[in-house]
C-alpha cells in the first residue's frame, strides 16, 4: 500500500520528469501519489501526463478516481471528453469524473451529468454538485424533468435529501425558469419541511421579476403564513420584488392570520417603498399581536424617511416590543438622536427608557451626561438599566465610579448590578477590577455571570487571573464557562493559573482548560502538552497539539514526532486520531529545521503517512513552497 518510490523528495525538489516516470510505470498507490504531487505543481508537463493516464479505459479504477480527482483540481478542459468517457462507463469511478467535471467548470457535461441523475444511483449527491459546479442554466429544463423523479415519495421509499439538494441545486444555477416549479414545492404542505425551506431560499436566489407574469408565484402565496418563519420571510421577500406580488403583499397587510400579516410586514420592508409606512404605520401601532408590531417596527426602520421616524419615536411607549423598537431606531435613516436626546429627561419612563437604549446602539456620545444623570435611586429600574447599558456601550470612563457604586451596593437590585458588572467590563478600566473581583463571590448566579466575563476585557492581573481560577468551579455551568473564556482573554498573565487548574480542576473541564492554555502557551509548557496530546483520548489531545504546533519552535519538533507516533487508543475515533496526526504534520512542516523536514518525509513514506495521507501530502507541499529543496 505504501508509495515504492521516493515521490516526496521528488515533490520537495520540483523534479517534474522523476514524477511522471513515475506515474507511467510504477506500482498502483505509488502512481496515484505521483500523480498527486504533479496536480500540486501543475503545469503542461503534469497535465500532459495526467492526459496519458485518463485514456486507457482498462485503467485500474483506483488510479482513474485519484487522476481524475487531479484534473478537476487543475481544471483542465483537455480532460473533458475523456472525463465523461469514465462518467458513462457508469462504474466505480463514476463519483471522481462527476466531481472533476463540477470543478472543471465545462457546459459540454452538463447533459452527460443529467443523463446519470437518476434516484436509484449511487452517484446522484456527486451529479448535482457538479450541475452546481458548472452553473450552466441551461441545465434547468432537464433538471426540472428529472425533479419529479427525484422528491421524496408518501410512502418513504425514497430519501428526501436527494430532492432538497436538486432543490438546491436549481437555485444555485439562478435560472428563472425554475421559479414556477420552486413555488410549487413552497405551497406544498405535504412536502418536508427541509425541502420546502430550500425552495423557499432558491427563490430568493432567482430574478424572479423576469418571470412572465404573477402566475409562477402563486403557489408559493399559501406560504406567506408557514409556521416556518425562514419559509414565510423568504416568500415575502420574493414577493416584495415583483410588481404583482408587491400588491398580493399588499392586500394581505390586514390578513385574518397573525403569521401573514407579520411576513408582509417583512415583505414590505424589504422592498422599501415609503408609499407602504401608512399601513405599516397601523400595524406597529394597532395591531394586537406583538410579533406583527416587531416586524412593522424593523420594517419601518428599513425603509426609513422622516414618517418613519416619528413612528418609530411614537412607539416607544409600547412596553411589549421596547427592545425592538429601540433597536429599530438606532438603525433608521435619517438618524433620530435629534428627537431622542430631549426624551432623556423630558419623556414619560417608556420614552426615557427607549431613548437610552436606541441612543447607545447609535453611539451618540453627546448623550453620555444626561445618561449618567440617570443613575439614581429616584430614577425608576428599568430606566436606570437601559441607562447603565448604554453608557456601556458609549464606553463613557467618567461613568466608571457610579457603575461600580451601583454593583457594590447591595441595596441595589440584582439585575441591575448584573448589568453594571456587564458595562465595566464594556469600559475595560483597571480601577474596576477589585469590585468585579469580589462580585464572582456574590449569591446571584447572574452577577457572578456578569462579573467573570468582564473581568475578561480588563488589562488582568495574577489576583484577577486567581479570582477567575476559582470561578472556574463555581456551582454555575454558565459561570464556570465565562471564568474559563475570561481566563483565555488574559493571555500569559492566565498561563500559572491555567497549569493549576489543569491539575485540580474536574474531568469535564479538562479540553476546555487544554483549549486555554495552549493558545497562550510556551516551551514552558511543552512536556504538559505533549503528554496530553499523546495520551489523552477526548478532544483536549487536538487542542494540545495545535498549541504545540502553533509555536513553530526547533524544540518542538520531537514532541510533534512522538505525537505523530502515538498509539490509537481504543476510546479514540479513527476521524480524531487523524487530526491530531495531521496537526502534528502540519506543525512539522512550518518548523524551520532540517530534522523536522526529514520527519515530514519520513512519516510521508510510512504507515502513518498512509493513515494519515492527505495532512502528509499538505505537509509535503508546504515543505517544497516554503524552501524548494532538502
Amino acid at each position: 500500500m505504501l508509495p515504492q518510490a521516493e515521490v516526496a523528495l521528488m515533490r520537495l525538489h520540483q523534479d517534474i520528469d522523476g514524477l511522471c516516470r513515475t506515474l507511467e510505470r510504477a506500482d498502483i498507490h505509488t502512481a496515484e501519489y505521483a500523480a498527486e504531487f504533479l496536480a500540486d505543481i501543475g503545469g503542461p508537463t503534469a497535465v500532459d501526463a495526467l492526459l496519458r493516464r485518463l485514456e486507457d479505459p482498462a485503467e485500474h479504477p483506483l488510479l482513474v478516481d485519484a487522476v481524475a480527482r487531479c484534473l478537476g483540481q487543475l481544471g483542465e478542459r483537455r480532460a473533458v471528453p475523456d472525463l465523461i468517457a469514465v462518467l458513462r462507463r457508469d462504474g466505480s469511478s463514476c463519483e471522481a469524473a462527476a466531481r472533476a467535471l463540477g470543478d472543471i467548470g465545462d457546459p459540454r457535461a452538463v447533459q452527460p451529468l443529467l443523463d446519470m441523475l437518476d434516484p436509484y444511483t449511487p452517484h446522484w449527491r456527486a451529479v448535482l454538485g457538479a450541475l452546481a459546479g458548472i452553473g450552466d442554466a441551461n441545465a434547468v429544463p432537464g433538471l426540472l424533468a428529472a425533479l419529479w423523479h427525484l422528491l421524496p415519495r408518501a410512502d418513504g421509499s425514497r430519501d428526501a435529501d436527494l430532492g432538497t439538494e436538486a432543490v438546491r441545486t436549481l437555485g444555485r444555477l439562478g435560472s428563472p425558469r425554475a421559479t414556477a416549479a420552486l413555488a410549487f414545492l413552497v405551497g406544498t404542505g405535504t412536502m418536508p419541511s427541509e425541502l420546502r425551506r430550500a425552495a423557499a431560499e432558491a427563490l430568493r436566489q432567482l430574478d424572479v421579476t423576469s418571470a412572465a407574469g404573477y402566475g409562477r408565484l402563486t403557489f408559493a402565496k399559501a406560504a406567506l403564513g408557514d409556521p416556518d418563519q425562514r419559509i414565510s420571510e423568504a416568500i415575502a421577500e420574493v414577493f416584495s420584488s415583483t410588481p404583482a406580488g408587491l400588491q398580493q403583499l399588499r392586500w394581505s397587510v390586514t390578513n385574518d392570520d397573525p403569521g401573514v400579516r407579520r411576513s408582509v410586514c417583512l415583505g414590505l420592508g424589504a422592498k422599501g417603498d415609503p408609499e407602504d409606512v401608512p399601513a405599516l404605520r397601523i400595524r406597529l401601532s394597532e395591531d394586537p399581536v406583538p410579533a406583527v408590531r416587531r416586524a412593522a417596527a424593523h420594517a419601518i426602520a428599513r425603509i426609513g424617511g422622516h414618517e418613519a421616524m416619528a413612528a418609530l419615536i411614537g412607539a416607544l411607549t409600547d412596553g411589549e416590543i421596547h427592545e425592538d423598537v429601540a433597536q429599530a431606531l438606532a438603525t433608521v435613516q435619517p438618524s433620530p438622536a435629534a428627537r431622542l436626546l430631549p426624551l432623556l429627561t423630558d419623556g414619560t419612563n417608556q420614552q426615557r427608557r427607549g431613548a437610552a437604549t436606541a441612543l447607545g446602539l447609535l453611539g451618540d456620545r453627546r448623550a453620555a451626561p444626561e445618561l449618567l444623570d440617570l443613575l439614581t435611586k429616584a430614577t425608576t429600574l428599568p430606566v436606570q438599566t437601559a441607562a447603565v447599558e448604554a453608557l456601556g456601550r458609549l464606553r463613557h470612563l467618567p461613568a466608571t465610579a457610579a457603575l461600580i457604586e451601583l454593583l457594590t451596593d447591595p441595596e441595589t437590585p440584582g439585575r441591575l448590578r448584573a448589568r453594571a458588572a456587564w458595562a465595566l467590563g464594556r469600559l475595560g478600566t483597571p480601577e474596576s477590577e477589585p469590585a468585579l473581583r469580589k462580585a464572582l463571590g456574590e449569591p446571584i448566579e447572574s452577577i457572578r455571570l456578569r462579573a467573570a466575563e468582564a473581568l475578561g476585557k480588563l488589562p488582568g492581573s495574577p489576583q484577577a487571573a486567581e479570582s477567575l481560577t476559582q470561578a472556574a468551579t463555581d456551582r454555575s455551568p454558565d459561570v464556570q464557562a465565562a471564568a474559563l473564556q475570561a481566563l483565555g482573554n488574559l493571555g500569559a498573565t492566565a498561563r500559572p493559573a491555567l497549569r493549576m487548574l489543569l491539575a485540580t480542576a474536574e474531568r469535564r473541564l479538562r479540553t476546555d482548560v487544554v483549549s486555554l492554555l495552549a493558545r497562550c502557551a510556551d516551551t514552558a509548557d511543552l512536556d504538559t502538552l505533549t503528554a496530553i496530546a499523546v495520551e489523552d483520548d477526548t478532544q483536549a489531545a487536538l487542542h494540545a497539539v495545535d498549541g504545540i504546533a502553533r509555536l513553530c519552535d526547533p524544540r518542538t519538533v520531537n514532541a510533534l514526532c512522538r505525537i505523530v507516533e502515538r498509539p490509537d487508543p481504543e476510546t479514540l475515533d479513527d476521524t480524531l486520531t487523524r487530526r491530531v496526526r495531521g496537526a502534528a504534520l502540519r506543525g512539522l512542516s512550518r518548523i524551520d529545521d532540517p530534522a523536522a523536514a526529514r520527519a515530514v518525509l519520513k512519516y510521508y513514506m510510512s504507515d502513518v503517512g498512509y493513515l494519515s495521507h492527505d495532512a502528509a501530502r499538505e505537509a509535503v507541499n508546504t515543505l517544497a513552497r516554503r524552501t524548494g529543496t532538502l
